[in-house]
């Protein structure tokens, strides 16, 4: 095992949903020290369906597997992989038996059983792989809940899940931990939990400090399984409830179970291997929204290590150049400092005939952030929707499935939204989950594409509020690791916490960085804001490399992609067009002044000089400023750099 507490990454990967199935075949393969990755099959009905299966070829890709195992999955499915897997690398199986015979190169255990119920199936396979055996399912029941281990971790699962139990076990497994399974927690009462941690001070009856210990007391209540002062670190497996702030005596960390589960581990753990290059490039992002010192300190402690820092700040975090940023710049640190809360908005109901010719009554709520995009004339618009009702069954009902035909009532409304006219609308003071961040124009509603040119990069969003919806955003759009906020924070706490952890603390896991400095911050006080979403042993690390030449390549290549992408796009697909020219617009943008401040204005050759830069902090500025703007914030970092 790696000296980060980080396992090393098995050569096969498993594709499949049948919890059991996956449960034997992980008991037959599995090896100490190694983790071996499990992903749900792609969710082809969705609308999205083709990104279902990229987002799992991506993290083969990380994997780098010699053999794939498509595992009790219909040709059908395994078909939507046919031209991104090699076909000598794949093999379609149905049960253990077809593992055995297949050529595929992989050690497999010997034919030793352990039995178990069909019930709590994550205890019974890290039970069989801790005792080198094959796991075989009966119709009994288990009443063993954990298994305990020396090595100080603990992995905590909430039950509901079988597959989710499968992959914490072969986690455990791969990382020496124990494991503990806690009671399903429903939608209501887990939506409540945060509901309650977000209005944190909007309650005028109860104090905070009065809610904040009613919470640690619940969810302790709720792990009890979970023995007291046994561990040194735990991992909570959760559907996004924030166990970790009632534990806050041990470092912890969180992983979301839905959805992909699978992937997010792939990526902390690729991204921990001794390969891995570590962080090359940071952005910052400072609206002046509000008073944020840790940016510039941030920014400098960075560049100090080697980090080539790109920074956004006042006119320059503009809701249209950021969510460019997000989604194209190849960062691999991302540092976040603005005002995060629910929107204001509307609520609109639709009356329509769903595609089954049943009269349906759909409520939502919906926000949006607004941005103007430079070259337009228009204004691009991003439309938040939350589902409040249908057909008058409010839509967090738990009960929902038992007292309503769904059908295909939200799949045809999503398919005709634009054309769909709201009966009725109304004003709402908030609409909960649409997280939105301040930027200097206006509300930036984040849901991009992918993060970082499609890398899987660490975001430290230091805004009140921020682990609300935005965690399990980043965690699904491939961020490796995740630290937000359950309530607000001062702007004091919120740059002491930062620079904890990228200065003092700076190398150490994640985990225990976070851990140090909400302890030195905020000592015995019940108030634990922070929270990680990721593999625990996920740390901020660099390693010597030309930053400067490697942001240019990828830059570079990244435009020639969204060019070409562009240059094939139908004349009459509007929509597409003018996303892919604004692409290609920010990548020239950021290309002509990477070039211009490292290279001077000669365009040609990036090798002169490249060797001896180091970390730099620089803010480029591509548009004449508005009149109202201070020139001078455009190059607040400026000082930092070294002479040339």
């Amino acid at each position: 095992m790696m000296s980060s507490g980080c396992p090393l990454m098995h050569r096969a990967l498993v594709i499949g949903d049948d919890a059991q199935l996956l449960a034997q075949i992980s008991s037959v393969l599995a090896r100490k020290n190694s983790y071996l990755p499990i992903l749900d099959g792609p969710r082809i009905q969705r609308p999205d369906a083709d990104a279902e299966v990229i987002r799992r070829n991506n993290a083969a890709a990380r994997v780098a597997p010699s053999a794939i195992f498509f595992a009790g999955l219909t040709n059908t499915t395994c078909d939507e992989f046919k031209s991104y897997f090699p076909s000598e690398r794949c093999f379609l199986i149905s049960n253990v038996d077809e593992l055995r015979k297949a050529q595929h190169g992989q050690v497999m255990r010997s034919r030793k059983v352990l039995t178990w119920g069909k019930d709590r199936i994550g205890i019974g396979l890290l039970n069989a792989l801790r005792t080198k055996r094959e796991i075989e399912f009966t119709d009994s029941n288990s009443s063993e809940g954990m298994i305990s281990s020396d090595s100080g971790h603990l992995v905590v699962c909430e039950e509901g899940d079988e597959l989710a139990q499968v992959i914490a076990a072969n986690y455990a497994y791969a990382i020496d931990a124990g494991l503990c399974l806690v009671p399903f927690v429903s939608e209501e009462d887990a939506e409540r939990i945060r509901e309650t941690f977000y209005g944190l001070y909007d309650d005028r009856e109860n104090s905070p400090t009065s809610l904040l210990e009613q919470l640690r007391a619940e969810l302790r209540q709720r792990a009890a399984a979970i023995p007291e002062k046994q561990y040194r670190m735990i991992t909570f497996i959760s559907k996004e409830l924030p166990w970790g702030f009632a534990f806050s005596e041990v470092p912890s960390s969180h992983l979301f179970i839905y959805p992909d589960l699978g992937i997010s581990l792939i990526n902390g753990i690729a991204a921990e291997q001794s390969n891995a290059p570590g962080i090359r490039v940071a952005a910052v992002i400072d609206p002046k929204a509000v008073d944020a010192p840790e940016i510039e300190l941030a920014a400098k402690c960075l560049a100090e290590r080697s980090v080539l820092v790109r920074g956004y700040r006042g006119a320059n975090a503009t809701v249209s150049e950021i969510s460019r940023m997000i989604e194209l710049l190849p960062y691999d640190f991302l540092l976040i400092a603005t005002h995060c809360g629910d929107a204001d908005g509307w609520r609109w109901t639709y009356e329509f005939v769903d595609s089954e010719g049943i009269e349906r009554k759909l409520i939502v709520d919906v926000a949006i952030g607004v941005s103007h995009v430079p070259g337009r004339e228009k204004l691009e618009v991003m439309q938040f929707t939350k589902f409040v009702s249908l057909d008058g069954v409010d839509w967090a009902d738990p009960e929902k499935k038992k007292k309503l035909n769904v059908g295909n009532a939200i799949k045809d409304y999503l398919a005709r939204a634009e054309q769909l006219e709201p009966v009725k609308r109304e004003s709402i003071g908030r609409v909960r989950w649409s997280a939105a961040l301040k930027m200097f124009d206006n509300n930036l509603i984040l849901a991009p594409r992918a993060l970082a040119d499609n890398g899987s990069p660490i975001v430290l969003n230091n805004a009140c509020a921020s682990w609300h919806r935005l965690a399990g955003t980043f965690a699904f759009c491939n961020a490796r690791a995740y630290i937000g906020t359950l309530f607000s924070v001062s702007n004091a706490e919120a740059q002491d916490v930062a620079m904890n952890i990228l200065d003092r603390h700076f190398g150490k896991s994640l985990a225990l960085a976070l851990w140090h400095a909400q302890n030195a911050v905020y000592q015995d006080s019940i108030r634990r804001p922070y929270l990680l979403v990721g593999t625990h042993f996920q740390r901020l690390r660099t390693k010597v490399q030309d930053k400067p030449k490697y942001l240019l390549e990828r830059l570079s290549l990244s435009e020639q992609y969204w060019s070409k992408r562009a240059g094939r796009t139908e004349p009459s697909d509007v929509s597409n067009t003018l996303t892919f020219d604004d692409y290609v617009r920010f990548l020239n943008g950021e290309i002509e002044g990477l070039r211009r401040h490292f290279y001077g204005a000669d365009k040609g050759s990036t090798d002169k000089g490249s060797q001896q830069i180091r970390g730099q902090i620089f803010i480029l500025d591509t548009r004449p400023p508005p009149p109202s703007r201070n020139i001078g914030d455009a190059h607040d970092f400026m000082h930092f750099l070294p002479k040339r």
